[in-house]
């Protein structure tokens, strides 16, 4: 079941552009959407990131400063 947040991050992205759509697909991911998606397909991918794919931001911040220390140290 989409809970209201969720229905209200859909409701913004569908007002979206395809071009701001791409935007956020890139600043999301880190890379470039393939050039063949949709906007519906663009919408779907960035909504299942968001529901998926994130970490708890404290967690997230933690991975991010192991990495920042690893990558010092060689």
């Amino acid at each position: 079941m989409i809970d209201v947040s969720m229905k209200n991050e859909i409701n913004k992205l569908k007002s979206l552009t395809k071009y701001e759509l791409k935007q956020k697909y890139l600043q999301n991911f880190g890379y470039p959407a393939p050039c063949g998606y949709t906007k519906l397909f663009l919408i779907k991918e960035l909504i299942w990131q968001e529901k998926y794919n994130k970490l708890p931001s404290e967690l997230q911040n933690r991975i991010n400063k192991l990495v920042k220390n690893k990558i010092r140290k060689y």
